[in-house]
């Protein structure tokens, strides 16, 4: 497993134990309502035992989650992931899931965030054959644009864990921008056979399909998705794939959507806006939208894993090409 292991070294709570265990179970569900859920599990375990450090890591995590889906304002999720963070780091820095805590913080709420860098990198130090480390690793590196670097470390954390969904997705989303769609469409594919209606599986499987072509099945996978969730993110993603479909006013009309949905007082994470703009080819969209993003301090992470080389694409154009080093730093 991924995690749970070592879990139970730092509490002598057998209760408290269960409770993180089934709040890490919550958190690779990746919804607004097994988050919470995972969240409220973790506060409960650290109710039982103040000194669980590793409940306080999962804490952090379930915030950097809600944030990387726009599911939360990062101005609300940053401080209680900071300080569960912090208090993770001050009982017991050693632990790699204490480092791995770190890196991810930073990845999703630090300006800086090419400061979790060495964080992800003692999490392996400390535990080489950690799944989660490896690939939250590799898409650190994807995201600082060392894409070569990040192949080996989706592969990896596949092969240390081959019966989890939430690896196979996220090697997925890193295989989407570097070696090659077939690739990401097969891992997306073999988490949906572990878990039927995985909505993480459902969009990066749509995305996949959507760089090898096979436009009407990315739509029907992307649609499936918006089904059982209408988030601004699945919304965003939904018309990158109707635009790359050829079906532009599709995608205008969801762009619509979102806006509307916003002047109505709906936080709408700006990278969906991005990647409806990217999609259309919409060079004014891509400018404001990236803007937006860097303004309010939003995670480059979405951005990449949803519009990768799409975006890269239209880096000819200076301002694009402003915006993008501005974001990612190269």
């Amino acid at each position: 497993m991924t995690f749970g292991s070592s879990a139970r070294r730092s509490t002598t709570n057998v209760e408290a134990y269960e409770l993180y265990l089934k709040g890490r179970h919550l958190w690779h569900q990746r919804s607004p309502a097994t988050l919470r859920a995972a969240i409220k599990s973790f506060e409960q375990a650290i109710q039982l035992d103040p000194e669980y450090a590793l409940a306080y890591s999962g804490l952090a995590d379930s915030y950097g989650i809600l944030q990387f889906y726009g599911w939360m304002p990062p101005e609300e999720g940053r401080k209680p992931a900071h300080d569960a963070m912090m208090q993770a780091v001050k009982l017991a820095p050693d632990l790699w899931e204490v480092n791995f805590s770190r890196g991810f913080y930073s990845i999703y709420f630090e300006r800086k965030w090419p400061d979790a860098a060495p964080h992800f990198e003692k999490a392996l130090q400390i535990n080489p054959r950690s799944s989660l480390a490896h690939v939250y690793y590799g898409l650190f590196l994807l995201t600082a644009g060392r894409s070569e670097e990040a192949v080996p470390h989706g592969v990896k954390a596949c092969e240390l864990d081959p019966l989890s969904p939430v690896i196979y997705c996220i090697a997925s989303s890193i295989f989407l921008n570097t070696v090659d769609c077939e690739e990401a469409e097969r891992r997306a594919s073999n988490a949906l056979e572990m878990q039927p209606d995985y909505i993480f599986a459902l969009w990066v499987r749509s995305l996949a399909l959507s760089g090898l072509g096979r436009h009407e099945e990315a739509v029907a996978a992307m649609e499936r998705a918006i089904m059982l969730s209408r988030a601004p993110i699945f919304t965003g993603i939904l018309g990158l794939i109707y635009a790359r479909a050829g079906r532009p006013e599709d995608a205008r009309r969801l762009l619509r959507e979102i806006e509307d949905r916003g002047s109505r007082g709906e936080y709408i994470p700006s990278f969906s806006k991005v990647a409806i703009c990217v999609g259309l080819g919409d060079l004014v969209g891509i400018r404001t939208s990236l803007e937006e993003v860097i303004t309010a301090a939003t995670s480059p992470v979405p951005i990449r894993v949803i519009c990768g080389k799409h975006l890269e694409a239209y880096r000819s154009d200076p301002e694009i090409r402003r915006l993008h080093l501005e974001l990612f730093g190269w």
